[in-house]
């Protein structure tokens, strides 16, 4: 467990979780949970507002074959992290502890997510379009 606490507090001493949160003071693992779906609630909200904005120049541009590939991709990719973070939490016996682990892990594919679409069409709207 005292393994879960470093990187738990590794993951929430960066940069983007410095503001003052529910997170300033945790003393029990309720508190730690109530913290850490907070962050996730923010980092899934932030991709699917990332996903939304992209599938709607897509829709713009009139292109059904894309606009279908990019939702499968999407569709696809969920159920990629579903599998990725069950695997990877798989050994965790403790029952407290693998659901804590198994959100940092669907946060951080999140986060990397959002990320590469937002890279995807940063580069698109400055009319370097990915061929």
């Amino acid at each position: 467990m005292k393994y879960f606490f470093i990187i738990f507090l590794l993951v929430f001493a960066s940069p983007a979780m410095a503001e003052e949160d529910a997170c300033t003071s945790i003393d029990t693992e309720f508190e730690m949970y109530d913290c850490l779906s907070s962050h996730y609630e923010e980092i899934e909200q932030l991709m699917m507002k990332t996903y939304q904005q992209a599938l709607f120049q897509i829709s713009e541009e009139g292109d059904e074959k894309k606009e279908k590939l990019f939702v499968d991709s999407q569709q696809n990719w969920v159920a990629f992290r579903e599998t990725a973070c069950l695997s990877e939490t798989y050994d965790i016996e403790d029952e407290k502890q693998q659901p804590l682990m198994l959100r940092l892990c669907y946060m951080r594919h999140s986060e990397r997510r959002t990320e590469d679409i937002q890279e995807f069409y940063k580069t698109w709207e400055k009319g370097n379009k990915p061929k």
